[in-house]
């Protein structure tokens, strides 16, 4: 990949090297090796090789690059000051590293001129933002509280949200407790304790104001209201445990019983949504003549396996008439819960009832449920009828048309089914609905993507700047400066420039919108961008290695990551295919911390995949729930929904992520084995319709924490 990648940038470099460089009798090797070097991030070969260079500025910028990536400042202060002189065109990148370097050596006073620099002139730089907050706490360090504040100030007027304007906000705060003017700092830093709890300055404000305090600094006292705000933000953020404790630490002592019920009640909810499924009941059930707290305390009985308590909880409520949206909410949750309790006779009437309380509501998934428990409680003439009016919903269509001619099949008008199915395959002929039907009618294979997208895409004019981090090697950079105004930009010459690095990633977002509904020869190289052999070499080693299909890993690394070998999920999964370092500890001792590595990444998420393919006798749909969810949620989706056929047990898993999960999982298997020509994949022929996984196997590491 890189050798090409050379090759195709060397014209542009050539175009914006420095002028002694284009004069070159011929090409120079040690800056091939070097940018090699640099896009493995060995930046120590890319040191050594870029020493040879022969242009002394590009020699300097590769040098100094080089050691600003292993922290030896000093080289790097020593270097980048030629290469900011001397090669223009990313001299904002030579300014910003030669800053940063002075500013950890504490030559503080040395590092403003070149961060000043950089912000004066290169004030559209990708690196303007990160400059000037650097450049706010180089003023701080050096002794300049004055300049620092106001560069704090400037910084949080042109960049008000992130947690760097936090970062900004404290650092005025503690310039003003320099400048004497504590009242203001206090003030700052109170406001970032209330405002923004969820950062890590929140703890450090608290500290800061409790300093000043004790120093005789007047500051007025959080007040239950401000703590009330505080804990609703920790909330809004899905900090729900920590929103709990806040909640709970509220001075209720001389509020009003209102206010005091209003703490509990949301005390409650956060309790219920960290799980705390005990204090969540004893919370709510102190709330008496609270009807909206009882519905929690319901949906709370639920949670903790008492369904029945909780049904005639729910059904008390959704028949009060004058109860309002808490009513309407109570009914729409007695029908879940008989729909997930299998009472499919029970939910329809409740679901219908909860539709005519809400009508304005328009409730596509209540109407969606409503035909599908018609449909298993065997009542396909009604679950015809609904799926026929479902299929007029734009949000419904797909789905509503493959299950009207399962539903007609089953009343037998087969005439009638084959008709829902033409329409359902000429309308989404990528879509899950269409791609699993076109297995019963034979679904023919998709043009192949030519075998260098890269090649085939065209190359962008202009992107200078983009065009020489590739070719030097320094791929992160060239793809966060890509990321950044141009989306609808010549996308194709985009994704090109993607392709270059191979960040599948990249491309695949670029090309995303332009994704085609129909799969003919036009659309190949689109398809091939959005659907690409990714890492292909450590796929097809990891797959055969482990008796895995291929198309199965390219569907979970594309469902998992878009292909982001760095992407890392809120609960700590990380990579391409999305492993737990629990798992990757368990699984290889040591290897927790390369797993953003793909060929590391590949290798462990096809061996679990191995091993839930075996512990599910190679059913495929318990497989890949059980990757997403977990064996322990998918043995008790088994026991519940086991005997239905395959496409009826993805419809009735309870987790709406894992549900779509399995279906754009299946639908990548899907495309990838009629794009590639792979082999299809192969289940036991007794598990074609249905499965059971085998008993008494010990359990299979899990991937992912429930998410």
């Amino acid at each position: 990949m890189f050798c090409r990648t050379i090759a195709a940038a060397a014209i542009v470099l050539y175009a914006t090297l420095p002028a002694s460089a284009v004069n070159l009798s011929k090409p120079d090797t040690s800056l091939s090796t070097a940018a090699q070097r640099m896009q493995v991030k060995d930046f120590r070969g890319a040191r050594v090789a870029a020493a040879a260079i022969n242009d002394p500025a590009l020699r300097a910028f590769m040098t100094g690059i080089a050691a600003a990536k292993m922290e030896q400042w000093d080289e790097a202060a020593a270097q980048l000051p030629i290469a900011a002189e001397g090669y223009p065109l990313l001299a904002d990148y030579a300014l910003y590293y030669q800053g940063l370097a002075l500013s950890k050596l504490q030559r503080h006073d040395q590092a403003l001129p070149p961060l000043y620099k950089l912000l004066k002139d290169h004030a559209d730089s990708r690196l303007a933002r990160q400059t000037l907050i650097l450049y706010a706490d180089t003023l701080a360090a050096a002794g300049y509280p004055k300049e620092a504040q106001q560069s704090y100030a400037t910084f949080v007027e042109r960049y008000p949200s992130g947690n760097d304007s936090i970062s900004a906000i404290f650092g005025s705060a503690l310039c003003k407790i320099k400048l004497g003017d504590q009242a203001a700092a206090a003030a700052a830093l109170r406001n970032i304790y209330l405002v923004y709890p969820a950062s890590p300055f929140a703890d450090k404000a608290a500290v800061e104001v409790q300093t000043l305090v004790t120093q005789g600094i007047k500051v007025d006292p959080y007040t239950s209201a401000e703590l009330y705000k505080r804990a609703g933000t920790l909330s809004d953020l899905g900090r729900h445990l920590k929103a709990a404790e806040a909640y709970a630490e509220i001075p209720l002592a001389g509020e009003n019983e209102e206010f005091a019920r209003k703490v509990k009640f949301k005390k409650g909810q956060a309790l219920y949504r960290s799980k705390r499924y005990q204090q969540a009941q004893s919370t709510f059930s102190s709330l008496p003549g609270n009807t909206e707290a009882d519905l929690w305390l319901a949906r709370t009985l639920d949670k903790a396996g008492k369904g029945d308590e909780a049904f005639q909880l729910f059904l008390k409520l959704g028949q009060d008439a004058k109860g309002g949206t808490v009513a309407q909410e109570a009914m729409l949750e007695a029908a879940y819960l008989k729909r997930f309790q299998r009472q499919w006779s029970q939910a329809v009437p409740l679901f219908k009832k909860y539709l005519a309380m809400a009508p304005s509501q328009k409730n596509g998934n209540a109407l969606w449920e409503a035909a599908w428990c018609s449909y298993q409680a065997h009542d396909y003439q009604e679950a015809a009828t609904q799926f026929r009016k479902l299929a007029e919903r734009e949000d419904l269509r797909d789905k509503a048309l493959y299950w009207l001619a399962r539903a007609l099949t089953l009343t037998g008008d087969d005439k009638g089914a084959q008709s829902v199915l033409a329409t359902l395959a000429a309308e989404f002929p990528l879509g899950y609905y269409a791609l699993i039907s076109n297995q019963f009618l034979g679904g023919e294979a998709l043009p192949q993507p030519p075998k260098n997208l890269a090649e085939v895409l065209p190359m962008p004019a202009g992107f200078e700047r983009e065009k020489a981090l590739i070719t030097l090697g320094l791929f992160e950079e060239a793809a966060r400066e890509l990321s950044l105004s141009k989306k609808g930009k010549n996308p194709a010459g985009i994704a090109r420039l993607y392709l270059e690095m191979g960040n599948y990633n990249g491309a695949f977002h670029t090309m995303a919108n332009d994704k085609p509904r129909r799969g003919d020869k036009d659309n190949a190289t689109v398809l091939g961008v959005t659907y690409p052999l990714a890492f292909r070499d450590d796929v097809a080693k990891s797959a055969a290695a482990h008796a895995v299909p291929e198309s199965l890993v390219y569907a979970v690394m594309r469902t998992e990551s878009n292909y982001f070998p760095a992407a890392l999920s809120p609960v700590g999964a990380v990579g391409l295919m999305q492993i737990m370092p629990s798992t990757a500890e368990a699984m290889s001792k040591g290897d927790s911390k390369r797993l953003t590595s793909p060929d590391l990444n590949i290798k462990l998420g096809t061996r679990h995949l191995k091993d839930l393919l075996e512990l599910y006798d190679r059913n495929l749909t318990l497989t890949v729930a059980a990757y997403n969810a977990g064996s322990g949620n998918v043995k008790r989706w088994q026991k519940a929904y086991g005997d239905l056929p395959q496409d009826e047990f993805v419809e009735s898993i309870p987790f709406r992520e894992t549900r779509e999960y399995v279906k754009k999982v299946v639908s990548s298997m899907q495309m990838y084995q009629r794009l590639y020509r792979l082999p299809p994949f192969k289940q036991p022929e007794q598990q074609k319709e249905k499965g059971t996984p085998k008993e008494n196997q010990p359990p299979v590491q899990e991937k992912v924490a429930q998410r």
